[in-house]
């Protein structure tokens, strides 16, 4: 108990403001692209299906799939490192989307903002684990996710305004590639002694743990649950400033301000 009620020092405070402001960005760079379809479709007359595999596939090819191994990644080195390494690739790829010159470029720089955003999630929930004792963490976990309404808020109110005044191409250059200094922060950041596991046997990794896991009710419908929660929200998410666009007319800014 002495451990857990121990004061908690300025340099956590930091590593947490730093990484909230990491995931910020991580969902600006992540959604931008939503609130400037109409721009990009108006330039390259891509059809529905082409605005949604940029919109979603292209993204979430590399980010699922690399999420379990950046996660071993996070369990065996530096995380760190790990964050601003991703964060680096993903504000980099999403600056170079302006340059964009067809539907494949922007496909594929698209799927590289994700396979550097995959490398965030589980590091930065690891760190901050490290960074709080265990009688903040769920405290400094809802502060971190803040980054989440916050990045979506930035992305439409930001990228409305640039892309009315200034073009979709322009939105990708200034809130893209800022990123890359951030990165550098991070990779400054101090990397906390790793909270020692009471039971070290548990550390040890077979294949009975995938059985144990996908055996496991509550954990099958969690995901299941969390899935038909984003395939809902990612709809509205995905198509409402087309809609708007489209069926009632407003213009981006205005649109990204409300």
């Amino acid at each position: 108990m002495e451990n857990q009620t121990e004061k908690t020092s300025a340099y956590s405070y930091y590593a947490l403001a730093l990484l909230m402001f990491v995931y910020v960005l991580n969902f600006l760079d992540r959604v931008i692209i939503l609130y400037l379809f109409p721009l990009i479709k108006t330039e390259y007359s891509f059809t529905d299906l082409q605005l949604s595999l940029l919109g979603t596939t292209a993204f979430v090819i590399f980010y699922t799939a690399l999420g379990l191994p950046f996660g071993r990644l996070s369990d065996k080195g530096s995380r760190t490192k790990l964050i601003a390494v991703g964060l680096a690739v993903w504000s980099l790829f999403t600056g170079l989307t302006g340059f964009a010159w067809d539907f494949w470029s922007l496909f594929f720089f698209r799927l590289m903002v994700g396979v550097g955003e995959a490398t965030l999630g589980p590091a930065a929930i690891s760190l901050l684990s490290d960074y709080f004792p265990p009688t903040k963490r769920a405290t400094v976990t809802s502060i971190y996710s803040m980054g989440i309404a916050l990045g979506a808020g930035f992305a439409a109110f930001f990228g409305g305004l640039i892309g009315q005044y200034y073009g979709w191409r322009a939105a990708f250059y200034l809130l893209g590639f800022p990123g890359i200094l951030l990165a550098v922060f991070v990779f400054l950041l101090r990397e906390p002694a790793r909270t020692q596991n009471p039971n070290p046997s548990e550390a040890q990794y077979s294949s009975v743990d995938w059985k144990r896991l996908i055996s496991n009710k509550s954990f099958i419908l969690l995901c299941l649950g969390y899935a038909f929660l984003g395939l809902a929200t990612n709809n509205l998410s995905i198509w409402g400033a087309t809609f708007y666009t489209r069926l009632h007319k407003f213009d981006l800014a205005t649109i990204g301000f409300w």
